[in-house]
């Protein structure tokens, strides 16, 4: 591992430095919205059931005489795990020493590794680990897995045609009316959108985000986090539509016992031989589709195309 260099204690510890600014930060308002529910243990169990033809078959008209209907729900189990998101901070303690404002030095430089940890969260929301399987399935793994899956230019992959997103809207299937659902894209896939055939594009209010672009009454966050290189020809990338919540449809998990802290910092711990302190800054998280009808994506949007 390799210690912060003295050149940016130097930096950062200079009077006239008022503060770190994160140039060309992507834009990730998802996570902005994102609830985060607390779960005991590592892992988050839900039984779920199959009420895609309807929960009907469980009943029937009874008649004087006639045998009861004995069908019973088929329960089947899903599990979220919660991942750890981690990176190591050192710091060379004869370096730190030197400079009178080493404490301010060392909290910039924590923040700025946590915030390395917070933004691989935003990538892996999305992109999921495909290295460990079942280790953190992002949302695209997601609404793959439970058919909750369209491609852009009526299944061919190309340019968003004129209801697809309306059809995308269709199928994130919730049962409560003010449940939060999002269509959430790449700044470049909304150009795509504006530069093709949805022209009704409308501007509404968010308590959270302020003035927002919205389709068919459904806000539309910008999430930089989405890759836009997918496909054979690295010019594709994904719309998903998502409802929020809690048995509702997306979220994120996070252990009860951490008292309310996210991303946490272990250290310092020092090395008497090398004169280095080390900080581990990790975070404990997962996603959860507590609905399988809670996310749906639109893949396959070739976001060049211009017609």
């Amino acid at each position: 591992m390799t210690a912060v260099l003295e050149a940016n204690i130097q930096f950062l510890s200079r009077s006239d430095v008022a503060e770190v600014v994160i140039d060309k930060a992507p834009t990730n308002q998802l996570f902005r919205v994102l609830p985060f529910v607390p779960i005991d243990g590592h892992e988050l169990r839900l039984a779920g059931i199959d009420a895609s033809n309807s929960l009907s078959f469980l009943a029937t008209i009874e008649t004087e005489g006639s045998t009861l209907n004995a069908a019973a729900p088929v329960l089947a189990s899903r599990t979220y795990s919660l991942s750890r998101i981690a990176g190591i901070l050192e710091i060379n303690t004869i370096t730190q020493d030197k400079y009178s404002e080493k404490n301010n030095v060392l909290q910039t430089l924590v923040d700025l590794k946590a915030r390395g940890v917070r933004d691989r969260f935003c990538e892996l929301l999305y992109a999921g680990d495909a290295t460990t399987s079942g280790e953190f399935d992002g949302l695209q793994v997601l609404a793959r897995d439970y058919g909750q899956m369209l491609t852009a230019d009526n299944g061919s992959g190309g340019t968003v045609r004129p209801g697809e997103l309306e059809l995308l809207r269709s199928m994130v299937q919730v049962d409560q009316p003010t449940a939060e659902i999002y269509f959430v894209m790449h700044a470049i896939a909304y150009k795509h959108l504006l530069t093709v055939s949805y022209s009704d594009i409308e501007f509404v209010m968010h308590p959270v985000l302020g003035s927002i672009p919205a389709l068919a009454g459904v806000p539309i966050l910008i999430d930089n986090f989405i890759a836009t290189d997918e496909g054979v020809g690295t010019d594709e990338t994904t719309i998903y539509c998502v409802a929020l919540g809690r048995g509702v449809g997306i979220s994120g998990i996070t252990p009860s016992g951490t008292g309310g802290q996210e991303i946490r910092v272990r250290g310092p711990i020092t090395s008497a031989t090398e004169g280095k302190m080390t900080y581990h800054v990790s975070w404990d998280v997962g996603i959860a589709a507590w609905n399988k009808g809670g996310v749906a994506s639109l893949e396959k949007v070739k976001h060049g195309n211009v017609t």
